[in-house]
């Protein structure tokens, strides 16, 4: 059985959610828990960091921080996925 793939939307919203820890976390933490491989996480990483989603902690190129744009965009997300959920169950 195939696997199916995961929305962009999705794998970003598992990453900031992995990031949005007050001391930041490493590139290693975000590729185990938000089930991705090193090549994809830095490339989402970089999409999030130029878009201001997330931000190096304290100026240290390796500890990553999910910024309040980054807070304000899981909010906003996990609102239309349960506007979508409950659409489908109505």
């Amino acid at each position: 059985m195939k696997r199916q793939k995961r929305a962009v939307f999705d794998v970003l919203s598992d990453i900031l959610k992995v990031a949005d820890k007050a001391n930041g976390v490493r590139k290693t933490t975000i590729v185990y828990q938000a089930n991705l491989n090193f090549a994809k996480a830095g490339e989402y990483i970089g999409m999030l960091l130029e878009q201001g989603f997330m931000r190096n902690c304290d100026g240290k190129r390796n500890l990553y921080v999910t910024t309040e744009k980054g807070r304000q965009f899981l909010s906003k997300y996990k609102e239309l996925i349960e506007e979508f959920e409950t659409d489908r169950i109505s």
